[in-house]
């Protein structure tokens, strides 16, 4: 279930992407640092540990993403509305990963994604 929670993610970067100029760097960033997590989550699957979910969780491109995600938003690439979707789904996502890394990874559950705004605001500032 994470996987394809991931693979829409990255279609609707994609989606939205496609409305950038090509000349924006931030069009194609956001689409290789989405690509970038497609590949990473597929290595957790086959991969699956509780170290290895909290360190990508820690060094992953999602927060990478995030970040640009926020600079397209605050630049008026992408309006209030799309920014606050994929910014939820982005928060969903990571409390699907830790929920899988706490349980003994047979159930996806989602967290609250609340505690993870506070996460993303530590690793950025």
């Amino acid at each position: 279930y994470i996987t394809k929670k991931t693979e829409r993610l990255v279609s609707a970067f994609y989606l939205l992407t496609d409305l950038f100029p090509d000349q924006e760097p931030l069009k194609w960033t956001l689409r290789k640092y989405s690509l970038d997590i497609v590949g990473e989550v597929l290595a957790l699957n086959t991969n699956f540990n509780r170290e290895n979910v909290s360190s990508y969780i820690a060094n992953s491109n999602i927060l990478k993403l995030h970040s640009f995600l926020e600079t397209a938003h605050m630049s008026g690439l992408i309006s209030n509305m799309n920014f606050s979707l994929l910014q939820n789904e982005i928060f969903k996502l990571i409390g699907m990963e830790t929920e899988y890394a706490r349980s003994d990874g047979s159930k996806d559950k989602n967290l609250n994604s609340n505690y993870f705004r506070k996460i993303i605001k530590d690793k950025i500032c």
